[in-house]
Protein backbone atom coordinates (compact mmCIF):
# COMPACT_ATOMS: atom_id res chain seq x y z
CA UNK A 1 0.00 0.00 0.00
CA UNK A 2 1.52 3.30 -0.85
CA UNK A 3 2.56 5.80 2.21
CA UNK A 4 -0.23 9.04 3.19
CA UNK A 5 0.14 11.92 1.00
CA UNK A 6 1.27 14.80 4.22
CA UNK A 7 -0.02 18.17 3.34
CA UNK A 8 2.05 21.20 3.34
CA UNK A 9 -0.20 23.14 5.82
CA UNK A 10 -0.20 20.34 8.46
CA UNK A 11 3.39 19.01 9.03
CA UNK A 12 3.57 15.15 10.01
CA UNK A 13 -0.30 15.08 9.82
CA UNK A 14 -1.29 12.50 7.39
CA UNK A 15 -4.14 12.97 4.71
CA UNK A 16 -6.35 10.97 2.69
CA UNK A 17 -8.33 12.50 -0.13
CA UNK A 18 -12.06 12.10 0.07
CA UNK A 19 -12.14 10.77 -2.98
CA UNK A 20 -11.17 7.48 -1.62
CA UNK A 21 -14.26 7.61 1.16
CA UNK A 22 -17.45 9.33 -0.90
CA UNK A 23 -17.02 7.72 -4.22
CA UNK A 24 -15.80 5.58 -6.73
CA UNK A 25 -15.29 8.37 -9.08
CA UNK A 26 -12.16 10.11 -8.93
CA UNK A 27 -11.27 13.45 -9.64
CA UNK A 28 -7.67 14.43 -10.40
CA UNK A 29 -8.87 18.06 -10.69
CA UNK A 30 -11.78 20.41 -11.16
CA UNK A 31 -12.18 20.43 -14.53
CA UNK A 32 -10.81 16.43 -15.12
CA UNK A 33 -13.56 13.64 -13.94
CA UNK A 34 -13.27 10.26 -14.46
CA UNK A 35 -15.21 7.03 -13.87
CA UNK A 36 -11.97 5.19 -13.51
CA UNK A 37 -10.73 4.74 -9.75
CA UNK A 38 -6.98 5.39 -9.29
CA UNK A 39 -7.22 2.43 -6.86
CA UNK A 40 -8.82 -0.11 -5.09
CA UNK A 41 -11.36 1.34 -2.66
CA UNK A 42 -12.12 -0.31 0.62
CA UNK A 43 -14.66 1.08 3.18
CA UNK A 44 -15.19 2.18 5.52
CA UNK A 45 -12.16 4.71 5.95
CA UNK A 46 -10.22 3.56 3.28
CA UNK A 47 -6.82 5.47 3.58
CA UNK A 48 -5.22 6.10 0.20
CA UNK A 49 -3.40 9.12 -1.15
CA UNK A 50 -4.71 10.99 -3.69
CA UNK A 51 -2.33 9.91 -6.97
CA UNK A 52 -1.99 13.88 -7.94
CA UNK A 53 -2.30 15.88 -4.81
CA UNK A 54 -1.27 19.04 -6.28
CA UNK A 55 -4.43 19.24 -7.93
CA UNK A 56 -7.03 17.56 -5.84
CA UNK A 57 -9.41 20.10 -3.50
CA UNK A 58 -10.88 17.25 -1.27
CA UNK A 59 -7.99 16.20 1.36
CA UNK A 60 -9.60 15.28 4.67
CA UNK A 61 -7.41 14.76 7.74
CA UNK A 62 -6.58 11.28 8.76
CA UNK A 63 -5.80 11.85 11.82
CA UNK A 64 -9.01 11.27 13.46
CA UNK A 65 -9.23 11.38 17.92
CA UNK A 66 -11.65 8.96 18.75
CA UNK A 67 -15.28 9.71 20.43
CA UNK A 68 -13.66 9.81 23.65
CA UNK A 69 -10.33 11.82 22.71
CA UNK A 70 -12.83 14.33 20.65
CA UNK A 71 -14.63 14.69 23.85
CA UNK A 72 -12.06 15.65 26.16
CA UNK A 73 -10.06 18.18 23.49
CA UNK A 74 -13.31 19.59 22.71
CA UNK A 75 -13.97 20.39 26.21
CA UNK A 76 -10.71 21.47 26.77
CA UNK A 77 -10.32 23.89 24.47
CA UNK A 78 -13.64 25.40 25.03
CA UNK A 79 -13.56 25.43 28.42
CA UNK A 80 -10.26 27.48 27.56
CA UNK A 81 -11.79 29.03 25.14
CA UNK A 82 -14.74 30.43 27.61
CA UNK A 83 -12.41 31.66 30.23
CA UNK A 84 -10.28 33.77 28.09
CA UNK A 85 -13.74 35.70 26.12
CA UNK A 86 -15.30 35.87 29.43
CA UNK A 87 -12.01 37.62 30.42
CA UNK A 88 -12.32 39.63 26.90
CA UNK A 89 -15.99 41.13 28.14
CA UNK A 90 -14.05 43.49 30.08
CA UNK A 91 -12.34 45.00 26.95
CA UNK A 92 -15.03 44.14 23.99
CA UNK A 93 -18.67 44.94 23.97
CA UNK A 94 -19.23 41.00 23.57
CA UNK A 95 -21.55 39.05 26.05
CA UNK A 96 -20.42 35.23 26.12
CA UNK A 97 -22.88 32.45 27.29
CA UNK A 98 -22.51 28.70 27.77
CA UNK A 99 -25.67 27.15 26.32
CA UNK A 100 -25.12 23.11 26.27
CA UNK A 101 -21.96 23.20 25.83
CA UNK A 102 -22.23 25.55 22.99
CA UNK A 103 -20.55 29.13 23.74
CA UNK A 104 -22.58 31.95 22.37
CA UNK A 105 -21.16 35.39 21.30
CA UNK A 106 -23.43 38.07 21.31
CA UNK A 107 -22.38 41.67 19.82
CA UNK A 108 -24.19 44.78 20.46
CA UNK A 109 -25.72 45.27 16.98
CA UNK A 110 -27.86 41.88 17.78
CA UNK A 111 -25.12 40.23 15.87
CA UNK A 112 -24.08 36.81 17.63
CA UNK A 113 -21.42 33.89 17.07
CA UNK A 114 -21.95 30.17 18.02
CA UNK A 115 -18.98 27.81 18.77
CA UNK A 116 -19.63 24.04 18.86
CA UNK A 117 -18.20 20.80 19.01
CA UNK A 118 -19.45 18.48 15.97
CA UNK A 119 -18.72 15.27 17.48
CA UNK A 120 -20.27 13.13 14.69
CA UNK A 121 -16.81 14.64 12.63
CA UNK A 122 -14.96 15.23 15.31
CA UNK A 123 -14.58 19.47 14.68
CA UNK A 124 -15.40 22.44 16.11
CA UNK A 125 -17.74 24.27 14.49
CA UNK A 126 -18.18 28.02 14.29
CA UNK A 127 -20.86 29.90 13.02
CA UNK A 128 -19.64 33.63 12.42
CA UNK A 129 -19.69 36.52 9.76
CA UNK A 130 -22.10 34.46 7.77
CA UNK A 131 -19.80 32.18 7.44
CA UNK A 132 -18.93 28.45 8.89
CA UNK A 133 -15.79 27.82 10.05
CA UNK A 134 -14.83 23.84 10.79
CA UNK A 135 -11.47 23.05 12.88
CA UNK A 136 -9.88 20.14 12.96
CA UNK A 137 -7.37 18.69 15.72
CA UNK A 138 -3.86 19.17 14.89
CA UNK A 139 -1.67 16.70 16.95
CA UNK A 140 1.37 19.16 15.93
CA UNK A 141 -0.21 21.90 17.22
CA UNK A 142 -2.40 20.27 20.34
CA UNK A 143 -5.25 22.58 18.88
CA UNK A 144 -7.92 22.95 16.78
CA UNK A 145 -6.98 24.41 13.69
CA UNK A 146 -9.17 25.53 10.80
CA UNK A 147 -6.85 24.22 8.25
CA UNK A 148 -7.55 27.16 5.20
CA UNK A 149 -5.38 29.19 7.26
CA UNK A 150 -3.58 27.49 9.99
CA UNK A 151 -5.12 29.27 12.94
CA UNK A 152 -5.19 27.99 15.91
CA UNK A 153 -9.38 28.20 17.92
CA UNK A 154 -8.65 31.16 20.05
CA UNK A 155 -6.61 33.51 17.56
CA UNK A 156 -9.51 32.45 15.13
CA UNK A 157 -12.26 33.32 16.98
CA UNK A 158 -10.28 36.68 18.29
CA UNK A 159 -9.78 37.60 14.63
CA UNK A 160 -13.50 37.23 13.90
CA UNK A 161 -14.44 39.24 16.89
CA UNK A 162 -12.13 41.78 15.82
CA UNK A 163 -13.61 42.24 12.36
CA UNK A 164 -17.16 42.09 13.66
CA UNK A 165 -16.30 44.72 16.00
CA UNK A 166 -13.87 46.92 13.47
CA UNK A 167 -11.47 47.35 15.80
CA UNK A 168 -8.89 45.04 17.71
CA UNK A 169 -10.47 44.69 21.25
CA UNK A 170 -9.68 41.24 22.08
CA UNK A 171 -6.30 39.80 21.78
CA UNK A 172 -6.27 35.80 23.16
Amino acid sequence: MPSLYTHPLSVNSPHICLHALLMPIWCNSRSNVTQEPAHEIILPFAAFPCPEPEVCWLIYNATMLDDNDFRKQADDALGSLKQSLITAEESADIEVEDQAGALHVSFDDGSRFVISPNAPVRQIWISALSTSFKLDWSDASRDFVLQKTGEGLKPLVARLINQQLGEEAVTM
